[in-house]
């Protein structure tokens, strides 16, 4: 029986990190397993940061795509008076054998003031895009009283999709 192993710790920004020790993920049943380890792992965590924030919080969503309409994979809720942070981590991969494979990791932070519309505070930071074909896509957008994030497939490609999505705000 293959077993895949991972090493859970928190960074220097006491962000929970996870990364496999057997770095080859080869089959999709072998990435739903640690998929699934994941979100065990999340709801079995209680984190709390203090006065005005909840801790980090990751949540996991998954989606597939069969063209290339931008589709949306996660929304995040922006509370009345708080500053959000959001770092997502997107991958992404053709089903049945095909060659499409791509990976983003990007960041915002976003406030509302008072009951106004959720802002972004700056742009996009965009540390690290890795794609076979450079019409797959991940981003961030606004929508009313939230940021959601969204994914764009290929025409005629079934495109899997996984995000990891880590939240930090506070409120004042």
């Amino acid at each position: 029986m293959n077993e895949e192993l991972l090493r859970i710790f928190r960074d220097t920004l006491g962000l929970l990190r996870i990364d496999p020790i057997r770095s080859f993920i080869d089959t999709a049943d072998a990435f739903n397993r640690i998929i699934r380890a994941i979100r065990l792992l999340v709801e079995a965590l209680e984190v709390s940061s203090g006065a005005g924030s909840d801790g980090p919080v990751i949540e996991t969503a998954t989606l597939v795509t069969t063209d290339s309409t931008p589709s949306l994979i996660e929304t995040i809720p922006v509370t009345e008076d708080s500053t959000v942070f959001i770092d997502a981590r997107v991958v992404c991969k053709e089903e049945n054998g095909g060659a499409q494979r791509g990976a983003f990791a990007q960041r915002i932070s976003a406030s509302r003031v008072g009951a106004a519309p959720a802002v972004f505070n700056g742009a996009v930071n965009t540390p690290f895009t890795q794609r076979t074909d450079s019409d797959l896509n991940a981003e961030f957008a606004l929508s009313g009283n939230n940021v959601e994030v969204y994914v764009t497939g290929l025409g005629a490609s079934t495109i899997a999709w996984v995000a990891a999505i880590t939240t930090l705000d506070v409120t004042a």
